[in-house]
């Protein structure tokens, strides 16, 4: 496996081609929940949705791992009901192994900010989660952190209403502030189409892109990607 430190709020892993890559972040995910449970009895995790996470979902050794002590939240999430297809919480319970796993009541449908902000402050310890899981979209974005969109600018709340004009609707989204507390952020890119944003983002810093602002000095971010992903990223790195 390929490790680049292409700076000090982030890291890149390369794991190979997209099986052996999907593998190894499925086995980081336990691993990290691991961790977590031996260091203080529990696991707060927030989960993502695409296309990427399902495939990790569906990769998961929950044998490892004792699901009485994981606590599941997520990272953002569509104006939708539970059961409805676009949701994020919809396509985790039923691809994931998180029903069989994980009892339903330490498991948190992202359905009003103030709630589920409140939610976090309750359970999380000070707001740290040991695992946020994110993706990056074509435009830069992550969670639901749009370019130009409100939330961008948020300093205290955790957890927002963000208007996305481009998509014309509202999203339920983690903020910066919340995001940067995590113990680990890690960036999933599969698939060859990912590769040029994630070369702006990772080597050319246009400071225009959300995905840009994840990860601190302190606790950097961890980029996962195939090979293909990576591609543009050799003659940089």
């Amino acid at each position: 496996m390929k490790t680049w430190i292409v700076d000090p709020e982030n890291v890149i892993l390369i794991p190979g081609d997209e099986e052996e890559t999907l593998r190894f972040a499925a086995d980081s995910f336990i691993k990290t929940c691991q961790r977590a449970i031996e260091d203080k009895g529990r696991a707060f995790v927030a989960l993502s949705g695409g296309s990427t996470p399902k495939a990790i979902f569906q990769r998961l050794d929950t044998s490892k791992v004792d699901g009485n002590k994981v606590f599941l939240f997520w990272s953002d999430e569509r104006t939708v009901p539970p059961d409805h297809p676009d949701s994020n919480y919809h396509m985790a319970m039923t691809s994931g192994p998180f029903k069989k796993w994980v009892p339903e009541d330490q498991i948190f449908f992202l359905q009003n900010e103030e709630a589920y902000e409140s939610k976090i402050k309750e359970l999380v310890p000070d707001g740290i989660f040991d695992l946020i899981l994110l993706g990056m979209g074509d435009d830069g974005h992550t969670a639901s952190l749009f370019p130009d969109s409100k939330a961008l600018q948020e300093k205290e709340r955790w957890v927002v209403d963000n208007w996305v004009e481009k998509l014309k609707t509202h999203r339920l989204t983690f903020t910066f502030p919340l995001i940067q507390r995590a113990k680990e952020k890690v960036i999933y890119l599969i698939g060859s189409k990912k590769a040029k944003m994630a070369r702006e983002v990772l080597i050319d810093h246009k400071g225009r892109y959300p995905a840009e602002r994840i990860g601190t000095e302190e606790r950097p971010a961890t980029w996962i990607l195939d090979e293909p992903a990576a591609a543009l990223l050799d003659e940089s790195c």
